[in-house]
């Protein structure tokens, strides 16, 4: 059996008051609230995890490709 690794990839630190102030993470989420030097560090922190899974020898690795948006980082290629 060979198991698969998925990430998100997604924008761990939006403000506790989000969802009372905002409708959604998806198309109308405000740049403001995306902080490009704690993003960098997240992007890092989970290429490691992405690594770790491929040397605990995960089947396949998997990101999500949500377009920069709340839910994933991500586009549609990791460069």
């Amino acid at each position: 059996m060979k198991l698969m690794w998925f990430h998100l990839v997604p924008y761990t630190e939006l403000p506790d008051d989000f969802w009372q102030k905002q409708l959604s993470v998806w198309v109308d989420i405000h740049s403001s609230l995306f902080d490009p030097k704690r993003a960098h560090l997240m992007y890092n922190d989970f290429m490691d995890e992405m690594e770790y899974a491929t040397d605990v020898e995960f089947g396949a690795v998997c990101r999500v490709e949500h377009h920069n948006n709340g839910y994933g980082l991500c586009a549609d290629r990791l460069t």
